[in-house]
């Protein structure tokens, strides 16, 4: 039983963490995209003239909870935070069309620091896509701009989303068949230990 106890637990903590994994999606199309229709692999965005466009393939979204947009900032300085906007039925590729293309979705601020990443909730936002690809447009608010790490020139991170499964139902009842088990070892073990109060009231009775 001694073995049993911790052995259990361990086997319990790796279902839990094995669960909630998270799962990482790449992009599959990012760079920056001009006012006048041209692209560039090159991921910058300058209020009104570049905005950054970044694709994904569609996934099945309903198996995930919390789906996150990663980005990095490459370039320096980068100024003021970045308007969101996501896209559905996207190209797959750098578009020029992409350009003003979204649906605003928030603003995300980008870190003063080469290679910090920055994270962007989008979860509602791919739950309701359902194109063969999704993408979103980032808008540098303002007369600033951000220059961000990309797949094809990647100094740092490339934008990817980072996604948490939910887990399934058979390990949700083994967690819960753990959590039973060890609440009626620890109810056995009380009542096994004698309280130390009663040792000692005994002993004087005796005396």
């Amino acid at each position: 039983m001694k073995l049993l106890g911790p052995s259990l637990l361990l086997f319990c903590a790796y279902c839990i963490s094995t669960a909630r994994a998270a799962v990482i999606f790449y992009t599959v199309a990012d760079g920056g995209v001009y006012s006048g229709g041209s692209t560039s692999p090159y991921y910058v965005s300058v209020a009104n003239n570049i905005h950054g466009d970044v694709q994904f393939a569609h996934f099945n979204s309903a198996a995930y909870t919390n789906i996150v947009l990663e980005l990095s900032a490459y370039g320096l300085p980068n100024f003021g935070p970045v308007n969101v906007y996501g896209f559905d039925n996207a190209a797959g590729s750098l578009n020029g069309g992409d350009f003003n293309a979204g649906t605003f979705l928030g603003s995300l601020s980008i870190p003063n620091a080469y290679g910090q990443p920055a994270y962007f909730d989008v979860t509602s936002f791919v739950h309701s896509t359902g194109g063969a690809y999704f993408g979103f447009d980032l808008r540098p608010t303002g007369t600033g701009g951000a220059t961000l790490c990309s797949s094809m020139f990647n100094y740092g991170l490339p934008p990817e989303l980072i996604a948490t499964p939910i887990p399934e139902p058979s390990t949700i009842a083994l967690v819960g068949l753990c959590g039973a088990f060890f609440g009626l070892l620890y109810a056995k073990q009380r009542q096994a230990v004698v309280p130390r109060e009663l040792i000692i009231s005994q002993l004087k009775t005796k005396n």
